[in-house]
């Protein structure tokens, strides 16, 4: 049995590496929190230009009824195709495929450390995780397919056993005398008292 000492090490241990791996997390998270700030005002950007372009068409954003009325049709197109060409200049770009896979590559990671951790977490408890329920699922499948496997060729070889067996008169059972009672006890003369 390890020593109180042993143990303790080693749940200092396992607490450093949880400590330092949540930091490691901490820091992707931040970082995709900079990268998708920094997409979100680009974004931001690209809308105002998109503002600004469909009311150099003629299509100003006010709510004063003032002025020429404005068709909502030909504003919802000229919207869309404004926004379609911002969209597509916008996913062209490098930029947008860099930060895209920035951010997939850190949400990777953060799910992989957080499973990892989860997984220690589950261990120090003594429980079973997904991948042991897995594990144990795998070996019953694979008892159960064993078990048909055998059951049927027990079946094969007593169908095989039952043909060639040579044909039998059907045995008829013999019955068993029956017991009679034990005749009373004669009463016996002793040694002395014989002739």
């Amino acid at each position: 049995m390890p020593s109180k000492s042993a143990s303790s090490a080693h749940e200092t241990d396992s607490n450093s590496q949880a400590n330092a791996q949540y930091q490691a997390w901490l820091g992707m998270m931040q970082q995709m929190t900079r990268d998708n700030m920094q997409w979100f005002q680009n974004s931001l950007d690209m809308a105002q230009n998109l503002a600004q372009g469909t009311a150099q068409q003629g299509y100003p954003f006010n709510t004063e009824r003032t002025g020429p009325q404005v068709d909502p049709k030909s504003m919802y197109d000229a919207w869309l195709k404004n926004w379609t060409q911002h969209l597509e200049s916008m996913m062209a770009g490098a930029e947008f495929s860099e930060h895209s896979g920035k951010t997939l590559h850190a949400a990777s990671e953060a799910k992989q450390n957080m499973d990892q951790m989860l997984r220690q977490y589950w261990h120090s408890l003594q429980l079973a995780n997904a991948e042991d329920m897995k594990e144990v699922y795998l070996k019953l499948y694979q008892m159960e397919r064993r078990l048909d496997d055998l059951t049927d060729m027990l079946h094969d070889w007593m169908s095989l056993q039952e043909k060639n067996a040579p044909a039998q008169k059907p045995v008829t059972p013999v019955k068993k005398p029956t017991a009679k009672k034990p005749a009373a006890k004669r009463p016996t003369k002793k040694m002395s008292e014989r002739p």
